[in-house]
């Protein structure tokens, strides 16, 4: 006995992983504003991929445990890439076009607030470094004086006290 469901119910769930995997292209490219918001380094970028894979490997599972009683079948997961491939080829590339113009914005404005703390922030290291090298040449001072204060102590004599004559 083999159990196959009705074609309706496979062209339903074919149908809805093609929608998971638009909405997983929607989430890389959404990983990708993130990537251009932050400096493009190689850890935010490594973070972000794992990140993108565990994402997409729940969404999968869970819709697959949803909507497939649980089986993972291959044409689901082929829909799902193919669904991926029209969401890159359609709206992928505009969306990406349009965020990465929104990234620049929002880095343009966020350096245009933080230009002032900027200044403030140099200011305040220009005189702590100041201070802190006024410090500890007057430590150096300090050290090089109570030495040399030590080494006269050291090299004096004792003096002998004269004996005093007792009155009585």
């Amino acid at each position: 006995m083999s159990y196959s469901d009705p074609l309706i119910f496979q062209l339903h769930r074919l149908l809805l992983f093609l929608g998971v995997g638009f909405l997983l292209g929607f989430v890389w490219t959404a990983f990708g504003l993130l990537r251009e918001l932050f400096a493009n380094g190689k850890r935010i970028t490594v973070f972000l991929d794992v990140l993108f894979c565990a994402v997409s490997f729940l969404a999968l599972f869970f819709s697959s445990l949803a909507y497939a009683n649980g089986r993972i079948r291959l044409h689901l997961l082929f829909a799902a890439a193919l669904g991926y491939a029209a969401y890159h080829f359609t709206l992928g590339r505009p969306l990406k076009g349009l965020l990465s113009l929104l990234a620049r914005i929002v880095r343009r404005a966020a350096s245009a607030l933080l230009r002032p703390f900027q200044a403030l922030s140099a200011v305040l290291c220009r005189g702590i470094n100041k201070l802190k090298a006024a410090l500890a040449g007057g430590w150096k001072r300090w050290e090089t004086n109570r030495a040399a204060i030590r080494e006269r102590i050291r090299k004096k004599e004792p003096k002998k006290m004269k004996k005093r004559k007792n009155p009585s």
